[in-house]
């Protein structure tokens, strides 16, 4: 579930193409976003995890994952969801 959102976001903002198994593979093990939302999902709960899901696909950054999960941390605080 994690992993497809991180992808489907990817698709819809940044042009992603390849939504294979090994693309989502890769997600899991080498995006530093599959598993800032993994930790939320596993740790917050689906209703948060659904929050951080909105304010991510709000707040993209396709060349820069790191600074992706920072501008949706600081939507989250700032309540910019």
């Amino acid at each position: 579930m994690v992993a497809k959102d991180v992808l489907n976001l990817r698709v819809e903002n940044c042009q992603l193409k390849d939504t294979s198994s090994a693309m989502m593979i890769g997600t899991m093990q080498n995006d530093p976003m599959f598993s800032f939302m993994l930790a939320v999902h596993t740790a917050a709960g689906s209703e948060a995890y659904k929050t951080v899901v909105g304010a991510a696909g709000n707040h993209v950054d396709c060349e820069n994952p790191l600074n992706w999960i920072k501008l949706t941390q600081q939507a989250i605080k700032g309540g910019k969801v």
